[in-house]
């Protein structure tokens, strides 16, 4: 399934929308069954409370995972997960360029530009991203952020140029991988392997402190207090009801800022993938749908 326009069709949209629904309903059934909680969150959470579902125009979905809930998770689900279903991370995937997990379509694929050529090629999916404890201490957060900021940056630099793709790494992006080996002594050859063992080894010094506040990792803007996302309660979400915390408005309108405003009706598209491939079931769920409005 594919289309030579710039941007979704309908048709399109609503089909990989309704795949991300199947792998989330999968997703929320494991952590049902090993007893791990989740929320709803970015773009996601105000789809929830905005639209009751998707962003109309938008097919991304996020679910958070405080560190603990996250770890157990990845530790567990895979002996639960139905077999059309695949956890993408570091650790299952060494050719993976990003450092939170994906929960993904086997029978699929989606392939935004920025990522062609990328050393994973992912399917669909929808991403679990972590929420980490930050230092209390403000010089000693400042710090820790940097540090992981740079790391996080050194282990995707790392992997694309490790691709064999390498060539397209963009000159700036080289001398940055130059001067961070140097910086914080990775003088031989980069590994990805000790890259990521450090970043996680820094994130796990801090995951006992009773902290104020938690960040995705590894991004500025994600810096929330801790309990705006501790506490959940449901919300619809499509056909059914699904975790978002309990104070999710403080959360979109510290993230978004007026979040129940619309943007502009120019701003409201979704671009269509370099590659898109999905299951004939969606394709006619999506059919249907549309033909019944």
């Amino acid at each position: 399934m594919s289309s030579k326009s710039s941007t979704y069709s309908e048709l399109e949209l609503r089909a990989v929308q309704l795949a991300k629904l199947n792998i989330l309903k999968e997703f929320d059934r494991v952590c049902r069954k090993i007893n791990t909680h989740y929320f709803l969150t970015y773009g996601t959470a105000l789809g929830a409370l905005r639209h009751q579902g998707f962003i109309p125009w938008n097919d991304s979905l996020d679910v958070g995972m405080l560190r603990e809930e996250y770890e157990i998770f990845i530790e567990q689900a895979p002996d639960f997960l139905q077999e059309r279903y695949r956890l993408q991370n570091f650790q299952s995937d060494k050719q993976a360029i990003y450092l939170y997990s994906k929960l993904t379509l086997k029978d699929s694929e989606l392939e935004v530009d920025e990522q062609a050529g990328a050393c994973l090629q992912d399917g669909i999916a929808i991403n679990l991203l972590v929420y980490s404890n930050l230092p209390n201490n403000q010089r000693e957060r400042e710090q820790y952020m940097s540090y992981c900021r740079n790391l996080s940056r050194l282990f995707m630099i790392s992997s694309l140029n490790e691709d064999k793709n390498k060539e397209a790494l963009k000159l700036s992006d080289r001398l940055m991988m130059f001067f961070l080996k140097i910086y914080y002594g990775y003088l031989k050859e980069t590994k990805k392997e000790r890259i990521y063992s450090d970043l996680i080894n820094k994130v796990h010094k801090y995951s006992k402190i009773v902290a104020d506040e938690v960040w995705v990792e590894f991004y500025d803007d994600s810096v929330v207090p801790r309990e705006t996302i501790s506490v959940t309660h449901l919300v619809p979400f499509e056909d059914q009801k699904f975790p978002v915390p309990m104070f999710a408005q403080d959360y979109l309108t510290r993230t978004y800022g007026n979040w129940q405003e619309y943007p502009p009706e120019s701003d409201r598209i979704s671009k269509l993938p370099s590659k898109l491939r999905l299951p004939q079931e969606f394709i006619e769920q999506a059919q249907k749908e549309l033909a019944e409005r």
